[in-house]
């Protein structure tokens, strides 16, 4: 069975008539099976007058070809324009950019197509970069040159809208590589953004475990001074709530490793003491004392009176009394 094909368009025949071809060429056809029709054969018929629409590779670059061109140039152009900060003109930038040794490495290796010498950032964006004349875009974004991109970043941040707002509003219009940490370099010593912005969240409490039995886990702190200039040494027990207290002074480690041996010659030693980060809990006495006595000794997180909570009620019930 012989099968005559007839096509307008010569893509189809180079197509067909090339060796192992012939298959995916017939599906394309919707024919299912290529060894129903072993032999093909193709011949091209090209129909007269503009009516021929099956062939437009055969006819592209012809005719309206430069209009293209044209066209795309005035669009880059156009993009090139809207893309440059309102406070700055196209001129300014363009100068900037012939000067600018790095702009200057991209618009040879946009020239030449080689990209050995590239930095990395620029290397992996190099299929969506362009050139108008002395510029080179990323897309619809206009590159900046160096020294023009502190003075864009000023302007950006004329409003004072925060860090999200000001990397959109550059992303926008510009780019360069490592705009993101600029912007958030410039964001971080600028006033009217921090006032904006949002404060950083704290980090999550951990919570303690319950101890399983008393004096197991005892947490201690200072209170004072008092008018008399001494200070009132508290010492909590986390399973009972029980608490001791001395009066110290002055309040050096030496006195407060004294009250906590008075305190567990009567109780026994715990197997952990919580403390703040004063310098008297601190002090490598203190330490030593803690670690020849088997004492896990665990502070709290600096700035953080949430840590240590029974100590300051015990220190509230003290005072009420």
């Amino acid at each position: 069975m012989k099968v005559m094909i007839n096509s307008a368009s010569v893509c189809v025949v180079y197509l067909v008539k090339q060796k192992g071809n012939t298959g995916w060429v017939f599906r394309a056809f919707c024919l299912t099976s290529r060894n129903c029709f072993p032999s093909p054969q193709i011949s091209h018929t090209k129909p007269p007058g503009k009516q021929n629409i099956a062939d437009p590779l055969s006819r592209l670059g012809k005719g309206k070809g430069v209009c293209m061109n044209e066209d795309a140039e005035e669009f880059v152009r156009f993009v090139a324009e809207t893309s440059t900060p309102a406070a700055m003109s196209v001129q300014e930038v363009e100068e900037e950019s012939w000067l600018d040794p790095e702009v200057s490495q991209l618009r040879e290796c946009i020239t030449t197509g080689e990209w050995d010498n590239v930095p990395p950032q620029y290397k992996a964006v190099r299929t969506k970069l362009c050139i108008l004349g002395k510029l080179v875009l990323r897309g619809t974004r206009l590159l900046i040159p160096t020294k023009l991109r502190d003075r864009v970043v000023d302007l950006a941040l004329e409003g004072h809208q925060g860090l999200t707002k000001t990397k959109q509003r550059l992303r926008s219009k510009v780019w360069w590589a490592g705009i993101d940490k600029q912007v958030e370099a410039k964001c971080k010593t600028c006033h009217g953004c921090q006032l904006v912005g949002l404060p950083t969240p704290p980090e999550p409490l951990k919570h303690t475990e319950f101890p399983s039995q008393p004096w197991q886990d005892l947490a201690a702190d200072l209170m004072g001074p008092l008018p008399s200039g001494e200070y009132v040494f508290v010492v909590v027990d986390y399973y009972s709530r029980y608490f001791e207290v001395d009066i110290l002074k002055p309040v050096t480690s030496a006195t407060i490793i004294g009250s906590l041996e008075r305190i567990f010659c009567t109780h026994g030693l715990p197997q952990s003491l919580k403390t703040d980060n004063g310098p008297q809990f601190t002090s490598e006495e203190f330490g030593t004392f803690l670690e020849t006595n088997g004492i896990q000794h665990r502070t709290s997180t600096p700035l953080s009176t949430q840590n240590l909570e029974d100590c300051p009620r015990r220190k509230e019930e003290l005072l009420k009394g």
